[in-house]
C-alpha cells in the first residue's frame, strides 16, 4: 500500500524525524528568559551582599577616624606630658646640685620633743623652719643642733603668745653650710 499526499508541502505534516524551527526558537527563547532571569537574581544577591559590606567599611571608616583622633589627641598629650617632665627633670637636677631632699628630713629631726614645726620650706639655698614651743630655751637648743649639723642659722623672728598657755612662735632660717 503506497500513500500519496495530495496536501500542499506547507499543510502537510512533518516526518518524526523532523526538527519544528519555531518549536527550537521558543525552546531557546525561553532557556535565553531563564537563564537571564538567574543571572540577573544573582547579581542582586551580589549586590545587596556588596553593599551591605560597603556599610560595614563606612561605619569602620568612621570608627577608625574617631579612634585615630583619640590616638592624636593622646599622642600630643603624651608629648606634652614628656616635655613637662623633662621640664621638671631639669629642674630636679638643678635643684639636686644646690639642695638634697635629706636636708629637710634631718632639720625635721633635729627638733625637740617639745617644737612643733608648722612648716619647713625650701627657698633658694635658704631653708625656712616656723613653728611653735612652750619653752623658748627649746628654740636656742634647737639652733644649737642645727649648727652642729652643719647649718648656718638665723632667728629670724620670735613671739609670745597666750592661747591658754605661753606660746612662743618662732622663724628660723638655715643655709647649708657645705
Amino acid at each position: 500500500m503506497m500513500r500519496i499526499n495530495l496536501l500542499p508541502k506547507e499543510e502537510r505534516p512533518l516526518k518524526q524525524s523532523a526538527v519544528r524551527w519555531e518549536f527550537m526558537a521558543l525552546l531557546f527563547g525561553l532557556v535565553l528568559l531563564i537563564v537571564i532571569n538567574v543571572y540577573g537574581f544573582l547579581l542582586s544577591v551580589t549586590n545587596q551582599t556588596l553593599e551591605q559590606e560597603y556599610l560595614q567599611v563606612i561605619s569602620m571608616k568612621t570608627r577608625l577616624s574617631g579612634q585615630q583622633q583619640e590616638i592624636s589627641r593622646l599622642q600630643n598629650q603624651i608629648k606634652e606630658s614628656s616635655e613637662q617632665a623633662g621640664y621638671y627633670a631639669h629642674l630636679l637636677d638643678r635643684c639636686a646640685a644646690a639642695f638634697q631632699p635629706k636636708w629637710l628630713a634631718s632639720v625635721i629631726a633635729l627638733a625637740p620633743d617639745e617644737v612643733w614645726l608648722e612648716s619647713v620650706a625650701y627657698s633658694g639655698k635658704q631653708i625656712l623652719i616656723s613653728g611653735y614651743t612652750v619653752d623658748s630655751q627649746l628654740i636656742t637648743g634647737y639652733l644649737q643642733k642645727l649648727q652642729q649639723s652643719g647649718y648656718e642659722t638665723q632667728l629670724n623672728a620670735m613671739d609670745q603668745h597666750t592661747l591658754g598657755a605661753r606660746l612662743f612662735s618662732f622663724n628660723i632660717s638655715a643655709v647649708r653650710s657645705d
